[in-house]
């Protein structure tokens, strides 16, 4: 089971508010894809230079996200990388959890799905400690 995660683990709820208002305005194709990735890329440096890891991670994973959706699987995994490292640091095990899937899906997108397996198995694993 995935211990309780403390609230300075996770990004702050203003944070999240701007990530989800990107998003949506990506989604429903408001924002072109470049726009969005711009504005997660603005994210990026805000949390850096406030130095809030959690939303750090949070706008890398996103950027992952949209990444993927692209199916620019490489850059996808480089802010997957960054993200869970960032959520390390702080100890969000679930957000660690979640992006070990990620990364087992960039890997099954593009064909290496032994990597992929192995990446799945390892998130059962994080997941039933």
């Amino acid at each position: 089971m995935v211990a309780h995660t403390s609230s300075h683990a996770e990004p702050t709820p203003e944070f999240m508010a701007q990530c989800q208002k990107i998003l949506e305005r990506w989604r429903v194709g408001e924002l072109p894809f470049a726009d969005a990735v711009a504005k997660f890329s603005t994210l990026v440096q805000q949390a850096s230079q406030e130095g809030h890891s959690a939303n750090l991670a949070r706008a890398e994973q996103l950027l992952g996200y949209l990444q993927h959706y692209r199916g620019n699987y490489n850059i996808s995994i480089m802010h997957n990388d960054r993200a869970r490292t960032l959520y390390e640091r702080v100890g969000n095990r679930a957000r660690v959890i979640t992006l070990i899937i990620n990364q087992g899906e960039n890997y099954r997108f593009k064909g290496e799905y032994k990597r992929a397996i192995s990446l799945y198995d390892q998130a059962y694993g994080e997941a039933s400690e």
